[in-house]
């Protein structure tokens, strides 16, 4: 039987209360007084054992603890357990120990003879061991046996374990030498006896551990063990399907079931409410962010344990639309029973939920929040799984109104879903008043269309987009496809921007990085940013755009460092590529890529490059390596030394133009 660990605080106020609560009845001389307390003091610990009682309707072993210059207090150990381990003493200082016994009419033996132990900070030698002692150790009994485990020791020279074990707890006379193992079994032991355990590991040039502590056994004959027949869930039919975060409640039918002692699923505790010898209920409440999986069913009785493999299946927080699935709102959730609508769902998921949604369209009967950020829907932590790209659409009222399909309260993770028909399609709002920067946003196989904003996040710590598309966000040409604003880092890739007023509209951040993305058809800019630190460009299509390709500023107080490689900035109604702002920012085009920039400006009716920077900024650009017109341009550095600026065309293409006087170009 394992030791039950007990933690004491010795606050004094805490000791006062412990103190002043009244026994239930004052001693009773003619109740055994256990016998065999012994003390081991360890690193602000000390571990006690002593043996069994055998009062018939004894409840609990009662240990008064006292230390000068404090009060006493008791703690209690349930019976039949033989051992603890007082937690948080001081070392150095002494501590008395007393058992007596309670029983279950609350009567009480006197306390035994004081022991006493002090709590040590190493070892009686002074010196650390080289060695770690063992942990983890745990004693099962059996008939005539004891399986003993432990947790193995992490030691790279380490050459196995020696088991002590013995009737008493100052006599281990016995012992196993063993090798790199955790688990052994003795055998050959007398039932009915209480055996002593404690274990020691050894390094390879003889180096010893200090012994675990103490843990204790006692055989006995091997009885009929308990048996379950059966197990459903109340409530629930057939099914034995639970979402993540449900509290439920198992019926188990079976065989010398009473006695209970104790139950788990997987990890979790039961709660009782019914044992007979054939009948059992019992209450789990599972936490949010359980994995999804099946789960075993294990039952501790006197007679033995029980166990069902995959007695249930944890599975998403699930909605459906489908007749097949029979979905509704009152029910439990699941993949079987799934509900109907992703307003039920969301309201019950928290942090590490998915909510996964089936094939079909969610419109009525959802309610959506508004889009002011204030009202989230989403609960910090949660993901949304559509369970295809392109097949689950959120079905907004319409651009005009002011609702958002998904509001976050915090970091989300979003896959494969069509949001579409919204005023914000996709809203985070991080507090105006907290200080820094809010969640992290994951969206993946996403496509938001005909919103008046796609996606508007305020203050994020990080967004991540990925193989998505944002179309048509443009209500009243006042729409913006995604538009990011006072964040930190945000990444965007193999994501196409089309028929937006801005693709993209962003400003304040640390850093944005774009990797093949396509910003196109927008009836102004493709592209827009206002003052990010660093910008990182890399395959990015700014074509066919109402208003210029990329416009980047900045203001003075903001060192801006941009970089693009491999991109096409082509056929937009002004110009291509447009820096301005009055910053002494870095602008690189192509001189740290191999070959150049190669990137492409051609085909805009403006400017290819324009450099409206204000005057004498003192940083060149450089644009090194790169076709523009529909050639290169003659290497060299161009600098505007009159107020008129400096600007270069080829064949009535206005290749680049240098705004202010005393900025440059370098080719």
């Amino acid at each position: 039987m394992k030791a039950l660990h007990v933690y004491i605080f010795l606050a004094l106020p805490l000791l006062l209360f412990l103190t002043a609560c009244p026994e239930s009845s004052g001693p009773e001389i003619t109740l055994q007084i256990p016998t065999g307390l012994t003390a081991t003091a360890g690193d602000g610990q000390v571990n006690l054992v002593w043996q069994a009682s055998t009062e018939k309707d004894l409840a609990k072993y009662v240990i008064k603890l006292e230390s000068e210059g404090d009060l006493s207090t008791d703690i209690f150990v349930v019976a039949p357990a033989t051992g603890t381990t007082v937690k948080q003493l001081a070392n150095d200082k002494s501590y008395r120990f007393q058992i007596a016994i309670e029983t279950t009419a609350k009567k009480r033996s006197v306390f035994s003879a004081a022991i006493s132990a002090t709590p040590k900070t190493s070892p009686p030698d002074g010196g650390e061991p080289k060695v770690a002692t063992p942990t983890g150790l745990a004693v099962v009994a059996g008939d005539a046996s004891v399986t003993v485990t432990w947790n193995a020791n992490s030691e790279t020279d380490l050459k196995g374990y020696t088991l002590f074990w013995g009737t008493a707890p100052q006599a281990l006379s016995e012992n196993k030498v063993l090798e790199l193992v955790t688990t052994t079994t003795i055998l050959g032991l007398t039932n009915g006896t209480t055996y002593f355990f404690t274990l020691e590991a050894q390094n390879k040039v003889g180096e010893k551990s200090l012994p675990s502590l103490i843990e204790t056994a006692t055989p006995s004959m091997i009885v009929t063990q308990p048996v379950i027949d059966s197990v459903v869930i109340e409530g629930y039919g057939s099914s034995l399907q639970v979402r993540q975060g449900a509290t439920f409640v198992l019926s188990i039918k079976g065989q010398r079931l009473d006695h209970f002692s104790s139950a788990t699923l997987g990890t979790l505790a039961a709660k009782m409410l019914i044992n007979t010898p054939t009948d059992m209920s019992l209450e789990f409440t599972l936490p949010h962010g359980q994995a999804p999986g099946f789960l075993g069913l294990s039952l501790i009785t006197d007679n033995g344990t029980a166990t069902k493999n995959n007695a249930i299946e944890v599975t998403e927080i699930s909605v459906a639309k489908s007749d097949k699935f029979k979905p509704s709102d009152s029910n439990p959730g699941t993949k079987e029973r799934p509900f109907l609508t992703l307003t039920k769902a969301l309201s019950v998921a928290a942090s590490g939920d998915t909510v996964l949604l089936g094939a079909g369209e969610y419109g009525e009967g959802e309610t959506w929040p508004p889009n002011t950020g204030l009202s989230p829907n989403v609960a910090d932590g949660v993901t949304i799984l559509g369970v295809a790209q392109n097949v689950v659409l959120l079905e907004g009222p319409g651009a005009e109104t002011t609702t958002a399909a998904l509001n976050f309260a915090g970091s989300a993770t979003i896959r494969n879903l069509t949001v579409s028909n919204f005023s914000f399609g996709l809203v985070y709002v991080f507090p105006p008043e907290e200080q820094g920067y809010g969640g992290n946003l994951i969206l993946e196989n996403l496509t938001v269309s005909e919103n008046y904003v796609g996606m508007y996040a305020y203050a994020p710590s990080n967004v991540t987009i990925s193989n998505s598309s944002f179309v048509f966000n443009a209500l009243n040409s006042g729409g913006v496809g995604l538009q990011l604003a006072d964040f930190a880092d945000a990444r965007v890739r193999n994501t196409t921007f089309s028929g937006n007023t801005y693709g993209i509209y962003a400003y304040r951040a640390r850093s944005l990085v774009l990797d093949t993305v396509t910003a196109e058809g927008s009836d102004l800019d493709g592209l827009f940013f206002e003052d990010i630190s660093y910008c990182d460009l890399a395959r990015v299509r700014a074509i066919n755009n109402k208003g210029n390709g990329i416009s980047a500023t900045s203001s003075p107080q903001i060192d801006m460092s941009f970089k693009m490689e491999y991109s096409d900035i082509s056929n937009n109604d002004k110009n291509g590529l447009v820096i301005a702002g009055g910053q002494d920012a870095s602008w690189d085009l192509g001189s740290n890529t191999v070959g150049g920039g190669n990137n492409t400006l051609a085909g805009n009716v403006g400017w290819q490059l324009l450099d409206d920077r204000e005057a004498n900024t003192g940083v060149t650009i450089k644009a090194e390596g790169n076709i523009m017109g529909g050639t290169f341009v003659i290497p060299g550095t161009y600098t505007a030394s009159s107020v008129l600026g400096l600007e270069q065309q080829l064949n009535g293409v206005k290749l680049w133009r240098i705004s202010r006087q005393g900025n440059s170009i370098t080719f």
